[in-house]
């Protein structure tokens, strides 16, 4: 339920969301289900993207210079600024592994000067009591072969 900000278009670890798991046989599957309220600032949406490790997982396809990402923070405008958007992820993985494997989740802004926000909106003013906070949350269960 932590607040989270970060700005620019390098893809940055998302405090709080990350979740490890050993597996018990190597054809188990991983089952990921991510619970996002975010948004990001101005006319430029962010990204999110689903890491097992330090590689990149669950991402569209590539088309430079476009960014790849597991899901969007749409655009929303200076007018949106008091809005979180929900968004959820479902990825069943096959790590192929018993070791301990992490999950976790990157975010990036979609310009240099914009912000990506974790459980709150871009307008976060403590005296506006129309201004709402969110949850977020990251789970991993082991699927059995």
């Amino acid at each position: 339920t932590d607040t989270f900000t970060m700005t620019g278009t390098s893809f940055t670890d998302v405090t709080g969301m990350s979740q490890s798991i050993t597996p018990s046989a190597t054809n188990s599957k991983i089952l990921i289900i991510v619970q996002l309220s975010h948004a990001s600032s101005g006319d430029y949406g962010a990204g999110v993207k689903i890491l097992r490790g330090s590689t990149d997982i669950y991402i569209g396809d590539d088309a430079s210079p476009r960014y790849r990402v597991s899901t969007p923070v749409p655009a929303i405008g200076t007018n949106g600024n008091y809005n979180n958007l929900s968004a959820s992820i479902v990825y069943l993985d096959s790590p192929n592994t018993t070791s301990s494997t992490t999950y976790k989740l990157q975010a990036r802004s979609g310009d240099a000067n914009r912000l990506y926000y974790l459980n709150r909106s871009a307008n976060d003013a403590s005296a506006d009591s129309s201004v709402n906070r969110g949850a977020s949350s990251i789970t991993v269960m082991e699927i059995g072969a």
